[in-house]
């Protein structure tokens, strides 16, 4: 009679009973870990990307801002800064309709709810315009709304090369309101670029370092720099010039741009 053989009992196997030893235990913790680090970087990497990426659409955005801004406005370009009441040497009047700073003033193009006491907060609800690198500067919006500098996160260059009709270039002042015909070479000029103030008005060889940077402070500038922000997002920074087009920098070639005169 054919009989089956009989069955092993698998318990008492020592190939079936053997288990992972420590290395091999700490073998597959050390391939996780890299594995989780290599994702995490790859997905910190990708953020930075989308940030950079919106923050380049933002300063397309005020592009455009500028030029509804001038054809509302007699072929003027908005002056960059809001009247300085605090300082008795310079209480020049701002020629700006609307007595502010130059993103106030591209306010009704530019923010959602068209209202310039909100061009601190940040969110899409409020405005489009927010630099989110800057934003990500600060704890929250009551933090980012506490500063004393009215800034979504971008400044005006001060260095705009403006002639008229003269040949020669002359540097915007704070409280000029110019035509956006008088720009010479607006393909090399700088318009606005990033920055924890209202101007990106670089006049010497260098970047000037700011050293209150505690962004809980109303005087602080969290990105380190007296104006502009070369290092925003990594080692660049983002550059809207006159004629509509956004380039990357790092801060020489930024600084080389920024002082660029005709």
């Amino acid at each position: 009679m054919f009989r089956l053989p009989p069955r092993k009992n698998p318990s008492a196997s020592p190939r079936s009973r053997r288990a992972f030893t420590l290395i091999e235990l700490l073998a597959v913790i050390a391939i996780i870990g890299v594995l989780a680090a290599i994702i995490i970087g790859s997905v910190s990497k990708i953020r930075d990307a989308a940030r950079r990426t919106t923050c380049t659409s933002n300063l397309r955005q005020l592009g455009t801002a500028f030029n509804l801004y001038a054809s509302d406005n007699r072929g003027l370009y908005p002056a960059p800064r809001q009247p300085d009441t605090t300082n008795p040497t310079n209480k020049s009047p701002n020629p700006n309709p609307q007595g502010d700073n130059w993103q106030a003033e591209l306010g009704r193009y530019v923010f959602r709810d068209q209202n310039v006491g909100q061009i601190k907060q940040s969110g899409a609800s409020v405005n489009i315009a927010h630099c989110p690198s800057y934003d990500l500067l600060f704890t929250g919006i009551p933090q980012l709304a506490a500063t004393n500098y009215k800034t979504a996160g971008y400044g005006m260059n001060f260095n705009m090369n403006v002639g008229g009709s003269s040949l020669n270039a002359s540097t915007v002042t704070r409280t000029t309101r110019f035509p956006a015909t008088s720009i010479f070479y607006p393909a090399k000029t700088v318009l606005v670029g990033d920055s924890s103030d209202y101007h990106i008005g670089v006049d010497t060889s260098g970047w000037t370092p700011f050293a209150n940077t505690d962004p809980s402070s109303p005087n602080g500038k969290p990105d380190g720099y007296n104006s502009g922000a070369p290092t925003r997002h990594g080692a660049i920074a983002n550059y809207l010039f006159a004629d509509g087009h956004v380039a990357t920098f790092n801060p020489t070639d930024a600084m080389a741009v920024l002082l660029y005169k005709p």
